[in-house]
């Protein structure tokens, strides 16, 4: 895997660089099976539910005591690893007739979804 120089990334003076680990999927190879796609999509929720969900409780705890500017990047942070967990979900796409992986996955879309609304709706409220 070739990783690209930092340089080409236009970081200004005291950019903060955010080291996401990248977690692999056991169940990516064998997508093919509807009881696969379940699996991934299970996967994702309990790791949105165990690494995203406290930090984002704390966020919408925080912006109703402190100062918005205080939870800015931690902010931007908990919505980008919550964007990137509905895409990986959004990226799951079940056949036709597989209707409980569909089910599954549009609720899991939505779930993905209030979390980040809810924490625009708190963003919203303190400006």
């Amino acid at each position: 895997m070739l990783i690209p120089a930092v340089g080409l990334y236009h970081l200004r003076p005291n950019s903060t660089i955010a080291i996401v680990p990248h977690t692999a999927h056991p169940v990516a190879a064998s997508r093919n099976t509807e009881a696969a796609q379940i699996a991934s999509i299970q996967a994702e929720l309990a790791t949105v539910s165990t690494s995203l969900l406290p930090a984002h409780q704390h966020v919408l705890a925080g912006l109703n005591h402190q100062t918005r500017s205080s939870f800015s990047k931690e902010r931007s942070r908990v919505s980008e690893l919550l964007l990137q967990a509905l895409l990986r979900i959004d990226g799951i796409v079940p056949e036709r007739d597989w209707h409980t992986a569909r089910a599954q996955r549009k609720a899991a879309v939505k779930q993905l979804q209030g979390l980040l609304d809810q924490l625009d709706a708190a963003w919203a409220d303190t400006a």
